[in-house]
């Protein structure tokens, strides 16, 4: 065993002449520093017609994760491939799905085990925030980069070898999530696309790393994603899965509806666990019953083992209501919504360790869902729905209080103070990007934001995302100052940035655009007194992209149609003009990059209702006085990249 955890023993086909121990067919004279192991982890992100074509190919993921594993285990070291197959069948898997609140919940989970009940865990979640070594914990801790360093190069150069043998390997798996014919391995691409190689990674860290269970949040979906591996194949032992709320996120790809959006994160139930959720709007809810239903029907007869009716392991889908508020401690996440999350993570860690809550009969009419439309429909067959009781079935579960009591997860609802240099500053950071979310966001930071305190948003999101029905909920708070950036990172994307007419039409809102894209500022722009004495302007050098920081030099007209954080300030502007809550004079920026964004937020914030369109020149070296709260949300790359500008000495507290 390598002292970084990896295994070190003699390749397949390796002879004995070669150094004892050491790994033969490692390139020694490669480059492995972190940096470049990181260059070519993102090497493996899809863009353009690639990105289209493993769109195209998503309900393939099963057969795809199932391939290249067989890759891997038969060109990687013997004895690692030969522990970590024996660590997969043995070890207990937890797998989470949602929309939001499933990092919570895993955080709240793994809290729960590892302080409440002594285990190793492994937690793996994504995106990350400021280092990839983030989405794969061990015992609490992201990864060290040595450990990642070397299981990557592992991973990496085992599927290499394996794909200059693919004449040799057979065709594997089928044509489909469903039913079809046979996919010959050599379609396949030597490594797979950026987040199924990551779940490959987290498998294989885990198994390196011997933790004692797993918790494994869904990257997107989950019927179709690729850790859905787990708990099929001998990959895990699952024991219990989870589904968090549910709300309207990657319609391109999971659908339009929630009904639609529930059959995805529903195929994460399986036959072999217990089906969880939280309380759910009805047309969500029927959908994961059906689910459940179908999970639990899904062995080889249709038929279900014999055991005491109503226990999590007979019942179709377990409903746990939120924990009643003041009564537990929820460690650095205590905003209201995180007592959904925690009584969810909770009832997991417990049938996880063998000691399930209470549960009694329920329905879907019962106040347990959320009232929809759909009040009056008939939902089937509901006799196999429970419930967990709610008062007091923690009053037993010493482990599961302290568990939650130190529950951490950086980025969610998350206050950074200034220091003592800048004690008035403080920043809240939070990664809602759904209406839902998006709400809580908000009562979380108007109940921790001083109300007489000088307000600042810092804004960007995926122009996937429905930015009116965000920003009609943001708009309900006033902003002395909103700028809108590109964060230092991004997911790619092969949705079109649509323009701020389609975005506005789309929510059928009528506005006149133009005005309000008359009204956007740049930041980098001449200022106030230069255009007062008519000089020409200067072109404003913006980002074309989303994510990208990289500037592309574009005149004001072009960058007003094709500059993503343009398109979301008109888009702001033309809102602004109908809603009622106003705080005098409202500035709006568009930043070239984080940086000046950060910059600008602090000096421009801090005069906002008096010095206007102040230069940083002229204002970098006076002092901040008063208050000053920064609210920065929308996504949680632009919340992982201020949290990398943001370090030490600043105190920071999360409270999701």
């Amino acid at each position: 065993l390598d002292p970084r955890g990896g295994f070190r023993g003699t390749m397949v086909g390796e002879t004995a002449g070669g150094r004892a121990g050491v790994d033969q067919r490692r390139d020694q004279s490669r480059d492995e520093s972190f940096e470049e192991t990181i260059r070519m982890l993102y090497s493996s992100q899809h863009t353009g017609k690639a990105l289209r074509h493993a769109a195209e190919q998503r309900t393939m993921t099963m057969q795809h994760m199932a391939m290249y594993l067989d890759r891997l285990l038969r060109h990687a070291d013997p004895a690692a491939s030969q522990h970590f197959r024996s660590f997969w069948r043995n070890v207990p898997v937890i797998h989470v799905a949602g929309t939001k609140g499933k990092g919570s919940t895993c955080a709240f989970t793994e809290s729960i085990l590892r302080h409440g009940f002594s285990r190793r865990t492994g937690l793996f979640t994504s995106p990350h925030l400021v280092s990839v070594t983030e989405r794969f914990r061990v015992n609490g801790q992201p990864v060290a980069q040595a450990v990642f360093i070397n299981a990557f190069w592992q991973v990496w150069d085992a599927l290499h070898r394996a794909d200059a043998d693919q004449p040799q390997e057979a065709s594997l798996g089928d044509g489909s999530a469903e039913d079809g014919g046979p996919v010959p391995t050599s379609a396949l691409p030597a490594v797979p696309g950026y987040f199924r190689l990551l779940t490959l990674l987290g498998m294989w860290i885990f198994a390196l790393e011997n933790v004692d269970v797993v918790i494994m949040e869904v990257g997107q979906g989950g019927r179709f994603d690729a850790t859905n591996i787990l708990g099929t194949n001998g990959y895990g032992r699952l024991v219990a899965t989870g589904c968090t709320a549910l709300d309207l996120d990657h319609t391109q790809v999971l659908g339009n509806t929630l009904a639609e959006i529930a059959w995805e994160k529903g195929g994460v139930y399986k036959q072999s666990a217990p089906s969880l959720t939280i309380p759910q709007p009805k047309s969500a809810a029927r959908v994961l019953l059906e689910c459940a239903r179908a999970a639990r029907q899904r062995d080889a007869g249709g038929a279900v083992a014999s055991e005491e009716p109503g226990s999590p392991s007979t019942a179709n889908l377990i409903v746990v209501p939120p924990l009643e508020p003041h009564t537990v401690s929820l460690g650095s996440l205590s905003a209201d919504f995180q007592l959904y999350n925690a009584a969810l993570a909770s009832a997991l860690a417990l049938i996880a360790e063998g000691r399930p809550p209470p549960t009694g009969t329920t329905s879907l009419q019962d106040d347990l869902f959320v009232q929809d439309l759909e009040e009056g429909s008939s939902y089937g067959d509901e006799r196999d729905l429970r419930a967990v009781q709610v008062r007091g079935w923690l009053d037993s579960h010493s482990e599961v209080l302290v568990g939650l009591s130190k529950a951490q997860w950086p980025g969610r609802c998350h206050t950074i103070s200034g220091g003592p240099s800048r004690p008035g500053l403080r920043w809240h950071l939070d990664a809602a990007h759904t209406p839902l979310s998006m709400k809580a966001c908000v009562r979380w930071f108007q109940a921790t934001a001083t109300p007489t305190a000088r307000k600042v948003l810092l804004f960007n999101c995926s122009h996937e995302k429905n930015v009116v029905a965000l920003f009609r909920v943001l708009q309900h708070m006033a902003f002395d100052l909103v700028v809108f950036t590109p964060a230092k990172d991004a997911r790619p994307s092969r949705v079109t940035v649509p323009s701020a007419e389609e975005l506005l039409a789309a929510e059928s809102h009528k506005s006149d655009v133009s005005a309000a894209r008359d009204e956007v500022q740049f930041l980098g722009e001449v200022q106030s007194e230069e255009r007062e004495s008519k000089r020409p302007r200067p072109s404003p050098t913006l980002p074309s992209s989303i994510g990208s920081s990289a500037p592309a030099q574009q005149s004001r007209e072009e960058s007003l149609q094709t500059c993503w954080q343009a398109v979301l300030a008109t888009v702001w502007l033309s809102l602004s003009k109908s809603m009622p809550v106003t705080s005098g004079p409202q500035m709006v920026f568009v930043s070239p990059d984080l940086d000046t964004a950060l910059k600008e937020a602090l000096i421009r914030g801090e005069k906002a209702s008096t010095l206007g369109a102040l230069s940083s020149s002229q204002a970098a070296d006076q002092a901040l006085a008063g208050e000053l709260e920064v609210l920065v949300t929308g996504s949680v790359y632009l919340v992982g990249g201020v949290l990398g500008c943001l370090e030490s000495p600043a105190t920071s507290s999360a409270s999701e």
